[in-house]
């Protein structure tokens, strides 16, 4: 089995990944080529729609953008020590509706996988119920809002019969620099959105960051590979049939 030049298919898929310039090297120093900078290839350069701007759903992107949902799992905290007492809190009902980016680094590695930085991801997460039972109980509602997370993940692609990108996957993901912010109703104590903020923010960040490379895994496979077979495959046709010589003879590994 042959696959086509993985610069070019990485090249494509990259552009169809992102469309927003990417950085030059690695952070370890080593040098890597621009997946866009494949003159004969690429489409110039455009930009993902930031938060600001996506008031509309007009492309396939950001309504998938803005129609994705996800929970928090419940979260239970046992004796939490507040002075001499101790309390039980539980956090039940967060669901996170929408994510906003403001855009995409991407670029080819040498192996013909695409490395893709998501930059300042955000979502909202609301319908939140928490609850802290000691000597007195306490209850009230609560919103979260995630901002300022930063997702680097790796795209590969597996090719068809003929060697051209067939479906994709995402073998690497890590989310960071994730910042968690509240909003508590129905009490007026200050102390007890310290104790949420001390005792529930490390879980919601594991459980965001567990979800947000789901749905990268999730959205490789129901929204790029269909772009590949549909939209990426039939560019390439067209480019090997005007420019046959970019065929390589190495097998695909």
């Amino acid at each position: 089995m042959r696959l086509l030049h993985p610069v070019l298919c990485a090249s494509l898929l990259s552009a169809a990944l992102a469309r927003v310039p990417p950085r030059e090297t690695h952070e370890d120093g080593r040098q890597r080529q621009s997946a866009l900078s494949h003159k004969k290839l690429a489409p110039p350069p455009l930009r993902v729609p930031t938060s600001r701007r996506l008031s509309t759903c007009d492309s396939g992107l950001d309504c998938w953008l803005q129609n994705i949902q996800f929970d928090i799992p419940k979260i239970t905290v046992k004796d939490i020590k507040v002075g001499v007492l101790k309390y039980d809190l539980t956090v039940e009902g967060l669901t996170c509706y929408g994510v906003s980016i403001d855009g995409i680094d991407s670029s080819y590695l040498p192996e013909g996988a695409v490395d893709a930085t998501v930059k300042n991801v955000a979502t909202s997460c609301k319908g939140g119920k928490w609850k802290l039972k000691g000597i007195t109980t306490y209850k009230g509602s609560l919103s979260v809002k995630i901002k300022k997370a930063t997702m680097a993940c790796a795209v590969s692609v597996l090719p068809n019969e003929q060697g051209l990108p067939w479906t994709a996957h995402v073998p690497s993901c890590k989310v960071s620099s994730v910042k968690v912010s509240y909003h508590i109703g129905d009490s007026s104590i200050g102390w007890i959105l310290d104790v949420l903020q001390s005792e529930i923010t490390p879980i919601i960040e594991k459980n965001v960051k567990k979800a947000l490379c789901k749905l990268a895994s999730d959205g490789a496979e129901t929204k790029l590979t269909p772009l590949l077979q549909k939209q990426v495959d039939p560019a390439i046709e067209r480019v090997i049939a005007s420019e046959p010589s970019i065929v390589p003879s190495f097998p695909y590994e």
